[in-house]
């Protein structure tokens, strides 16, 4: 949950979780939320490495079809207690396209026909601007058991800032043949020259028809149990005149 000073924060178990707006510092109340996975093995850049290119997240990758781009991790850290992943593109692309960053292995996250899912990400602007960008998109997708791709939600997000942002896109899954489950984020190129560091962070892919508080993981998928909210007495401090 966000605290009232806007940090993501973990309560320990039994305790409640008063949440706040991490924009306004807004009091939201008492966070209830059902059960939830998030079935992103390492959604808190174990494994990464600065350098071009570095290495990526363990698990994670970055796709594209596109020549001229040069991909640099410039680093990892928390900011506002999310973890996060610095990634770096530059250079010009041979064409407009896309860069795909996959939070899992395409091939892992098992699913199948007929399920809700979403993706959600923490997204800002670290460094560079957007010239070249056209739109950046959550994304979430069907894949066959032979790895192959299959449909996907492509969804667009606000454009990214100096502020932390929170991007998901939800896919009702629709072929017959699908086996897994793909969560990820791309950027969208118009085929100018860029140069932009993106701050990306704790990605989560959840069974549901929306996206709920983050689930933090390093090296499986973890479950977050149901919120279970009860009031062992009513007195001395209800007023039952005032309702």
């Amino acid at each position: 949950y966000f605290n009232s000073a806007g940090v993501l924060t973990s309560a320990a178990a039994d305790q409640p979780r008063f949440d706040y707006n991490p924009s306004t510092l807004a009091a939201q109340g008492l966070l209830i939320e059902e059960a939830r996975t998030n079935s992103i093995r390492n959604n808190t850049m174990v494994g990464a490495v600065a350098g071009t290119p570095g290495t990526l997240p363990t698990n994670w990758y970055v796709f594209t079809v596109l020549t001229g781009l040069t991909q640099s991790i410039v680093g990892t850290g928390t900011e506002n207690g999310i973890t996060y992943i610095d990634l770096r593109l530059s250079g010009t692309p041979s064409a407009s396209g896309s860069v795909s960053i996959g939070f899992d292995a395409s091939n892992f996250i098992a699913a199948a026909n007929g399920q809700t899912w979403t993706n959600s990400n923490y997204y800002k602007i670290s460094a560079g601007s957007l010239t070249g960008i056209s739109v950046v998109r959550t994304t979430v997708a069907e894949y066959s058991a032979a790895n192959a791709f299959l449909a996907g939600t492509f969804t667009i997000q606000s454009t990214p800032t100096s502020n932390w942002q929170r991007g998901a896109s939800t896919r009702t899954f629709s072929q017959a043949t699908t086996a897994f489950a793909s969560p990820g984020f791309q950027i969208d190129l118009t085929g100018a020259a860029i140069d932009i560091t993106l701050r990306i962070g704790l990605p989560q892919l959840e069974l549901g028809a929306f996206a709920t508080s983050v689930i933090p993981t390093t090296t499986t998928a973890l479950t977050r149990s149901a919120d279970v909210a009860s009031v062992n007495t009513l007195s001395p401090w209800y007023n039952q005149s005032a309702g």
